[in-house]
């Protein structure tokens, strides 16, 4: 900004000269002095309205305390969990110690740091330790999620010789498929190594021209479901073997799988037959670019979902110990060959199955079928009888009871087609059997004949709403989705079809139900059911306001009856469920209901894709259920009331054997240490389910883990050794041991070598050298943390670095000589999922890049890294240029009128990258991930490397032009960096920008845009961090780091008054801190002044203010808080040190708009060339160091406008009686204040604390009054042992400051709970309490 007015720069120097003379001993001035100084105390002291909390740090505090009693995710041994979670939060602390200076956020660093380093291995015995994680690796086990849906054993194969064991033509290509490209690279080999199972596998080779491939035709039945597996790998890893289901009618890939690892491995994707087409199953490789790679495939199988378990059903296996039966069927009782016998007269294949009456006995083919309880099944078949005398029969039959299920009869002598649907038996362990026989056995040379015959769900798993999603609206009715209806008394402007971002979860339309005071508002739609059966409905939705919920119901109309409901509280979209079984007879009104009750104020609840479907037992694909164990004891349930993704896997025992799922484990890393998780519940107590590794080899358990918890899915970890290679390992579920009925719970299962991941390390690690840094850089901070510092650092330097050198790849330049361009890729082999040996996205060696920088600034002077520093900077700064290199305009920038920039998430680097397909489909980058490529890039900005403040600016532009959309009242951020705004997903994922908050530093909107999303929605702690940080209600770049964009001289945020850089500047001479510091030179005429606005310094509040100061020639330096508005000094330090010195004083704010700055100067301006140093400068709300979040009760809870934001009431207590109180405080605009009706019912509030530091000394004061005899009491409360820590009561009527102390709890995880009540409930009156200050000593 420029200068004040004139009048403004003389009254500034009639008060510099009144406080001159003061100083020279003129007492008229000092008596006038006085009597300012008077006014202002009294202007002060006339309105109590001091907001003494910091709310900028308010909101961070409740993050960190609930995250694991403040311990976040640092006692993990894992790397991702240190990166993805804990690394946020150590990051913040150091946010938080920046913003405050307060040493409670360096030694929360210290505990969380120490905790992390004990649990650092050396995993692999590479001589370095770090933290290895199994999840980040490649995962070996298929359908680890239960989602995909697998086909009955029995089921005939779509595809034909998927095995290649048929032989092949001349040309080498395969029996049964067509070779697509050139000739002779695709071929069948037998090669040792070239197949999984059996004899022989497939190969396909890229030449780097054709699209090479093989190709087999899918006969399909339209809209039914399929599962394809293959077993595929790969000769290199820079390259990737895909099969896929294609439609050649329409050039459409249906659906499809990829292989990135070299070794054998099943592959498995399910997809739903179009409507029409012609479906090719093709097989070869991702990318044809380059020439000589190698593709292998095996055992390629398409198989029907929709068929049942009855196996062969076409008769054309024959038994291989009786030539006269096909395999898997039976003769019944006396039956003989005579009687029951394959017949070459077939309705399709060679054979039937012929049953011929004899006039002595019922003649019966039967099979015993496997079932679900209660699932529906229709078998159909064909048949015919030798004349008409009598029929042939089909049933099911239940001989366990001696029940028949159902049948029908077989009269033509032409084959017929028939069919006959039933429902299994309700209970599991019965003998269900397929019969085939005749009406009549009393004939003699009666024969009927069967074929055909095939067992399907009759269940259907197709979505059973109309206009699930609501995109269609009535044809009557443009406000009214097609399909569904209001209901009485609901009218277009109660529901109604709603668009745009937040309206709907998907598509163009979403619904909208309006609250009415009068009555519930509600849309509905009618559905079909079948009888008895058990069917999930889910929902996307989101309520307005929480205290006025939306509600989804099943509503059987007939009987009056709501089968099942849902209230929806969630302020963001969330897919929600809900089961119920359909009534038992037929002919129901069934409705599906979608409602906003009876409420005030107008709340609206959102809703959109909802799906009906029935709740499915089915098989599992990639899944083998162990000899023995039925489909009723072992599948896979869609019951997502349990499973909120849709799947897993149910185990059911039977009361006889222990049911067993397995999956092979493919592929194993040998002699290697593997990690596995997965989450498991049971359904009552005193039943156990397991899961173990086992070596079928060897007969032996590499590892087994029971579990035992009924409350929810809950995550089980543990490690295996694998053995050798050439071992048969299987993952197996069970229940080893227990009684019929019991029933367990599995799902989200991970397999996987150890391995670290560089990303892991840079994120973990550089937040910890910015502790490091911090410490070294203010010699106060030595004593206490030097010695941690230390270690800290040389782990780093010891460990986390030298391992990586194999990766990194020089693409130009020298290696460590700071001249060219360099990154690092992924190892080889099974360290990643999809791209071994490729190059790490840019967010990744980025983050390793930040970590190098900082460790360059640590080991600065240290001899032992002496020869490893240049390398730390060449290498940050070749990564730095790297990034840089593909940093591009935005697309946006015309239209939008903004000079922003755009990047991908991953390019190729080098040849190294040749054959990876995968960098022409990243254009972008996502939100989240940009955010860690923007911390790479700021480090380097900070470092003074690579990016310049023009770069900067236009990252920041990308944020605040492209990506934000313009509103404050309700921010949008979109999900990619190249495009604005556009979809709800977009809105969901908003607060997922992280980093991007510290964008701040460069414009104030960027606070602003965060600011706006962490009060209409939720904040996470990064972004809560640097709210606290760059938040304008106190000092920003206080050390003086950052400079000025235009002015290398000016700290960025400050600006000079009546000075110029020759006599206000940084300086690098002596700094107190850090690097830098401001000098301030008299001139001999002005004053020359440094100062920052407190744009939004909260009002009447005492600030704290505190620096370091030097002076360096005659003058003595002066720090002051000082209101332009009034031209009055609100408060003032002058100092004399010769050294660097801690200096403090306290502030009190005025009332809001005024314009206050803080000042650097000197009290006098001559001599000419005198010189004053400050540095670590800070202002900030002197209740900020509080543990307890809004503890002046100055911010209301955003639903309940008389409720303190992050306070809860007591359960008696009444709305009314403990509320924000405006009209009394001590300080501040309010208090909370309690009533007593003399009841005896307590009144209270509570705040829940959690993350005090184990042990430790604290203080706790406040300030209260009471009017009545009711009186009150403030309590801290250890509710793990009912400990009452803190009681203070209160009975006085005026403010009363009251303080006491005590020790928190020795162990971490005790919830503590302040709590402010009542002295006597049972008497009239009312307690107010205000500035609760809660600090550790």
């Amino acid at each position: 900004m420029g200068n004040p007015l004139p009048c403004l720069a003389r009254r500034m120097r009639e008060i510099h000269l009144i406080h001159y003379k003061r100083r020279h001993g003129i007492m008229k001035w000092k008596r006038l002095l006085s009597s300012a100084l008077g006014l202002l105390l009294a202007a002060g002291a006339a309105s109590p309205t001091v907001l003494a909390q910091d709310t900028s740090i308010d909101r961070y505090l409740p993050i960190d305390q609930n995250a694991n009693y403040g311990r976040a995710l640092s006692e993990s041994p894992r790397g991702g969990s240190l990166a993805w979670g804990e690394s946020y939060y150590t990051e913040s602390y150091m946010k938080m110690y920046e913003a405050t200076g307060d040493r409670f956020w360096l030694d929360k660093m210290v505990d969380h740091t120490d905790r992390m380093l004990a649990n650092a291995v050396d995993h692999d015995g590479d001589g370095y330790k770090g933290w290895a994680d199994f999840s980040y690796s490649h995962l070996q086990l298929a359908n680890n999620g239960f989602l995909l849906q697998g086909a009955i054993p029995s089921t005939v194969e779509t595809a034909v010789y998927g095995s290649f064991e048929a032989g092949a033509g001349a040309s080498g290509v395969p029996t049964g498929w067509t070779l697509q490209g050139a000739s002779g690279r695709a071929y069948r080999s037998t090669a040792p190594g070239d197949a999984f199972d059996g004899a022989a596998g497939v190969i396909v080779e890229s030449d780097g021209v054709n699209q090479n491939r093989l190709v087999q035709p899918i006969a399909y039945t339209p809209g039914k479901s399929y599962a394809v597996e293959a077993y595929m790998s790969v000769d290199t890893e820079k390259t990737q073997a895909l099969v896929e289901v294609y439609n050649a009618t329409t050039n459409a890939v249906v659906a499809y799988a990829r292989a990135h690892h070299v070794g054998f491995e099943r592959y498995i994707f399910t997809f739903k037959a179009p409507a029409s087409g012609s479906l090719q199953l093709r097989i070869g490789l991702q990318s044809y670019d380059q020439a000589g790679y190698k593709v292998r495939f095996d055992g390629v199988s398409v198989k029907s979902l929709e068929h049942a378990p009855l196996q062969n059903g076409g008769m054309e296996t024959v038994n291989g110990a009786d030539p006269m039966l096909p395999a898997s069927w039976a003769r019944w009782h006396a039956s003989t060959a005579a009687n029951v016998y394959l017949s070459s007269d077939a309705h399709s294949g060679l054979n039937s199955i012929a049953v011929t009456t004899d006039n002595t006995s019922w003649e019966v083919a039967e099979q015993t079928i496997d079932y679900v309880p209660s699932e529906s099944y229709t078998l159909s078949f064909w048949g015919k009888v030798s004349s008409t005398a009598t029929t042939g029969r089909v049933e099911i039959y239940n001989a366990t009871d001696g029940v028949m299920v159902a049948g029908a009869n077989v009269a033509g002598t032409a084959w017929t087609s028939g069919s006959l649907t039933f429902t299994a038996p309700s209970a599991a362990g019965k003998t269900l059997k397929v019969r085939l026989y005749q009406n009549n056995w009393q004939l003699t040379g009666f024969t009927s004949y069967f074929d055909d015959l095939v067992l399907f769900s009759a269940t259907p798993a197709d979505e059973l709403m109309a206009n699930r999603g609501f995109d269609s609206a009535s044809g009557t009715d443009a406000t009214l989705p097609a399909g569904w209806t209001r209901a009485s008394g609901t009218t277009a402007s109660d529901a109604y079809l709603v668009s745009g971002i937040n309206n709907a979860y998907s598509g163009t339309y979403g619904l909208a139900v309006k609250a009415s005071p009068a009555s519930d508002k509600t849309l509905e739609q009618t559905r079909t059911y079948t009888p008895g059966t058990t069917y999930v409905l889910s929902y996307w939705g989101r309520a307005s306001n929480p205290n006025s919920p939306g509600r989804v119901d099943i509503y059987n109309e007939t009987d009056g009856v709501v089968l099942s409901a849902d209230t929806l509280t969630d302020l963001s979209w969330k897919q929600r469920f809900l089961t119920f079984t359909a009534p038992s007879a037929a002919g129901k009104t069934l409705k599906v209901r979608m409602t906003q009750p009876a409420s005030g104020g107008g709340n609206l609840s959102y809703f959109d894709l909802t799906s009906l479907k029935p709740l499915l037992k089915t098989e599992a694909a990639g899944w083998t259920r162990e000899a023995g164990t039925t489909l009723a004891a072992a599948h896979r349930s869609t019951d997502a009331t349990l499973f909120s993704d849709g799947g897993g896997l149910e185990l059911v025992h039977d009361g006889v054997s222990a049911p067993k799922m397995s999956q092979a484990l493919l592929n194993y890393k040998p002699n290697d240490k593997y990690g596995l998780s997965f989450s498991g519940k049971v359904a009552a107590a005193g039943t156990t389910g397991q899961v173990r590794v086992y070596d079928k080899t060897t007969s032996t358990a590499l590892g087994a883990w029971t579990f035992s918890n009924t409350d929810k899915l809950t995550i089980v970890a543990g490690d295996f050794q694998t053995p050798a290679a050439g071992h048969d390992l299987v993952v197996e579920v069970s229940i080893p041991s227990g009684s019929a009925g019991q029933t367990v719970w599995a799902d989200s299962f991970t397999v996987g070598p150890y391995w670290e991941q560089m990303v892991h390390e840079g994120v973990i690690a550089t937040p910890i050298l910015r502790f490091v840094n911090a410490v070294y850089a203010n010699a106060a901070l030595h004593a206490a943390y030097s010695a941690k510092a230390d270690t800290y650092r040389n782990f780093i330097a010891d460990n986390l670095v030298h391992k990586w050198d194999p990766y990194w790849k020089q693409v130009s330049g020298t290696d460590g000589a700071n001249n060219g361009t360099g990154v690092y890729i992924f190892p080889a082999g099974l360290s990643t999922n999809w791209f071994p040996s490729r190059s790490l996205p840019h967010n990744q060696y980025l983050a390793f890049a930040s970590m190098l920088y900082l460790l360059y600034d640590a080991t600065n002077g240290v001899p032992a890294y002496a020869a490893d520093r240049s390398y730390y900077w060449s290498r940050a700064n070749d990564m730095a240029r790297a990034f840089r290199s593909k940093v591009r305009p935005n697309p946006l920038n015309a239209s939008l009128g903004t000079d922003a920039y755009v990047w991908n998430y991953w390019d190729p680097m080098g040849s190294w990258d040749d054959g990876h397909y995968t960098y022409s489909s990243y254009t972008n980058e996502d939100i989240s991930h940009a955010a860690l490529t923007m911390s790479g890039a700021m480090e380097a900005y900070h470092h003074g490397q690579v990016f310049t403040s023009a770069d900067m600016d236009k990252f920041t532009k990308t944020f605040t032009d492209v990506m934000w959309n313009q509103s404050l009242g309700d921010p949008v951020l979109s999900y990619y960096n190249s495009r604005r705004p556009a979809v709800t997903t977009d809105k969901i994922n908003t607060n997922q920008f992280y980093a991007w908050s510290g964008f701040a530093e460069f414009n104030p909107l960027v606070w602003d845009i965060a600011d706006a999303v962490c009060t209409t929605g939720s904040c996470t702690m990064a972004i809560a961090s640097n709210l606290a940080k760059w938040s304008r209600n106190k000092t920003r770049n206080g050390d003086f780091e950052l400079a000025d964009p235009a002015d290398a001289t000016l700290p960025r945020g400050w600006q000079r008054w009546q000075s110029t850089s020759a006599t206000a500047a940084r300086t690098a001479t002596g700094p107190g801190l850090n690097d830098w510091a401001v000098s301030i030179k008299t001139n001999g005429s002005t004053w020359q002044v440094m100062e920052q606005k407190l744009e939004t310094y909260e009002p009447n509040t005492d600030y704290t203010i505190s620096f370091l100061g030097k002076k360096l020639g005659s003058v003595n330096g002066r720090v002051q808080l000082f209101d332009y508005t009034t031209l009055t000094v609100l408060g003032e330090l002058n100092f004399s040190d010769t050294s660097w010195t801690r200096k403090t004083f306290t502030a009190r704010t005025p009332a809001a708009g005024h314009d206050v700055r803080l000042r650097l100067y000197t009290p006098t301006y001559t001599p000419v060339g005198q010189e004053v140093a400050f540095h670590d400068v800070r202002a900030y709300p002197s209740l900020a160091g509080t543990q307890i979040a809004n503890a002046g009760f100055e911010t209301a809870d955003l639903w309940d406008a008389a409720l303190p934001r992050y306070w809860m009431r007591g359960a008696t207590t009444l709305d009314a009686n403990a509320v924000i109180d405006t009209t009394d405080r001590s300080a501040g605009l309010s208090s909370l204040k309690l009533v007593s009706a003399g009841t005896g019912s307590q009144q209270e509030m509570i705040y829940t604390w959690k993350g005090y530091m184990p042990g430790a000394a604290y203080s706790f004061s406040f300030d209260a009054q009471s009017a009545g005899a009711a009186g009150g009491r403030v309590q801290i409360v250890d509710t793990a042992t009912n400990v009452v820590l803190v009681d203070e009561s209160v009975s006085s009527a005026s403010w009363t400051n009251v303080s006491a102390a005590f020790t928190a709890p020795s162990s971490y995880d005790h919830v503590l709970q302040v709590i402010v009540k009542l002295g006597n409930p049972g008497n009239a009156g009312s307690f107010r309490v205000d500035q609760l200050k809660l600090v550790s000593q």
